[in-house]
């Protein structure tokens, strides 16, 4: 298992953080890659109860790494996006109820992660460098599927958005179902337009330099 260094996750509006400021644990979010079930997983725990995104590699089309500004404090932050093609699988482990994960419908606001193709990590920059690189290691098919911007040291901050509105649920447990959720056949847009071209593992192990104007 390789961990993603994630404070943030967001799919379309739906965002979830690492903690709260308080350390509530139903707040809480993993992110890891596991190259034995060969799935990328976002893990969050609601009211007592966990649950599970999960991205097979075979279904990623890109990764792609950058700098970019949080929106909650304003600093620049390491940014991975990663694209997908859907459906996606889900899946839950309720609190004195289930013995083992069980597969359930998308429990994210509006079901939103079963129409929007990017998902958004955010942390440190170097901490994803370094994941990237075990979990290529480990997954060496994954590294085709890497693209890595330039990091750039004189961007400015935009005013921070302290009126934004962030959803966090799962507000409610969904239902166990033992069938993929329904697609919609929406495909929204890519949320990024990048194209930074091919990237091995040696560039991602390379000292970041400022880019060129």
């Amino acid at each position: 298992m390789v961990t993603l260094p994630v404070s943030v996750l967001r799919i379309g509006s739906w965002t979830r953080f690492a903690h709260t400021h308080t350390n509530q644990k139903e707040w809480d979010l993993v992110c890891y890659g596991s190259p034995v079930e060969r799935e990328l997983i976002w893990r969050v725990q609601a009211q007592g109860h966990h649950f599970r995104i999960q991205v097979s590699f075979d279904n990623i089309q890109q990764l792609r790494l950058s700098q970019q500004i949080q929106l909650e404090t304003g600093e620049f932050v390491g940014q991975l996006e990663v694209e997908s093609k859907l459906p996606l699988t889900f899946s839950m482990w309720r609190f004195g109820q289930d013995q083992q994960w069980v597969r359930c419908g998308d429990f994210t606001e509006d079901r939103q992660a079963s129409m929007v193709c990017t998902h958004v990590l955010q942390g440190n920059h170097e901490l994803f460098k370094q994941a990237l690189l075990d979990l290529i290691a480990l997954a060496p098919e994954l590294a085709t599927k890497i693209r890595v911007m330039p990091v750039v040291m004189d961007l400015q901050a935009p005013p921070l958005d302290l009126g934004r509105d962030f959803t966090v649920s799962p507000s409610a447990t969904p239902e166990p179902s033992f069938m993929m959720p329904g697609f919609s056949g929406f495909v929204p847009q890519p949320m990024y337009n990048g194209n930074y071209g091919m990237i091995n593992p040696q560039q991602l192990a390379t000292t970041t330099t400022k880019e060129n104007s």
